[in-house]
């Protein structure tokens, strides 16, 4: 059986996202956390995940080149819009934004809608720690 390296992986994985119409840098992203899954043994989080993603693409369950908004905003919180795109660009952009508010002023809340399948929720607060 041929093995792959992480790196082989993400760059696969990133490659299919492109090819169904995902941003460059939000396919790396995805492809990374996905392979990240896979390296922690979180397989179901995983790679294994990338048909279900194209198929809820074609079936327009997943816009792929979505943006994610900030929907209300104050020194301390913020409200984010995935528009439907891959969770990880959003939960990824909330926690940025959530580390960012916490470290000016201490406190933080970030909540996010219309988002899809985060992967695993353990990348996140592993980032966060």
């Amino acid at each position: 059986m041929p093995t792959f390296t992480e790196q082989q992986i993400i760059d696969a994985a990133a490659q299919v996202l492109e090819a169904a119409g995902t941003p460059a840098e939000n396919a790396r992203l995805v492809a990374e956390l996905l392979a990240e899954a896979n390296a922690t043994g979180h397989d179901s989080h995983g790679v294994i995940r990338i048909p279900q993603y194209l198929d809820s693409v074609d079936k327009g369950d997943v816009a792929p080149d979505a943006t994610v908004d900030t929907v209300q905003e104050n020194p301390i919180m913020a409200i984010l819009d995935g528009n439907w795109g891959f969770g990880q660009v959003t939960m990824s952009r909330g926690v940025d934004i959530a580390l960012e508010k916490a470290k000016a002023s201490g406190l933080a809340a970030v909540a996010v809608r219309g988002a899809n399948h985060i992967g695993r929720l353990g990348s996140y607060v592993d980032h966060i720690a």
